[in-house]
């Protein structure tokens, strides 16, 4: 990603692995979260399927700073410099 995305917030809508489920394993979302936030971005996922609990442990990994993932409650919250 060329570091475009460093010190910028990215919105995800959409984590889970299928349609209309909280399924999160093997989604691509994780590696295109880890691959933002290696290239220096912050990631505000919206799933209204997901819980919060399943975007922080899976999106960024044990690895990852916790502030460079947060899930969002409302899909428009992530467009919001501050709340994310």
């Amino acid at each position: 990603m060329f570091n475009t995305v460093s010190r910028k917030k990215v919105a995800i809508f959409g984590f889970a692995f299928k349609k209309d489920t909280g399924d999160t394993r093997e989604t691509p979302a994780i590696d295109v979260c880890k691959g933002l936030i290696r290239d220096g971005g912050k990631c505000c996922v919206f799933d209204p399927q997901v819980s919060a609990d399943q975007v922080g442990d899976q999106g960024g990994g044990r690895t990852a700073h916790r502030s460079h993932i947060t899930p969002g409650r409302e899909a428009w919250r992530c467009s919001i410099p501050k709340r994310c």
